[in-house]
């Protein structure tokens, strides 16, 4: 079984020490509900700073969600 509140939390860390590959990763887990509520306002947003620190990925995801209204 996975341990996703434990990755959240590492994945958090990550992020707020500006690790692009740490915001991209607690989007996806906002995004797709793993060991959180989904919520794609909170994945717009780190992946949005995903973006900002030059993740490709982060910005096609932030794109999307952007275009589906989030």
């Amino acid at each position: 079984m996975k341990d996703y509140q434990k990755a959240r939390s590492y994945y958090e860390k990550a992020c707020n020490l500006h690790v692009r590959d740490g915001c991209y990763n607690l989007g996806v887990i906002y995004y797709n509900g793993q060991g959180v509520r989904q919520n794609f306002q909170m994945a717009k947003e780190y992946l949005g700073q995903a973006c900002d620190l030059g993740q490709q990925d982060g910005c096609d995801a932030y794109k999307m969600l952007n275009e589906k209204g989030y």
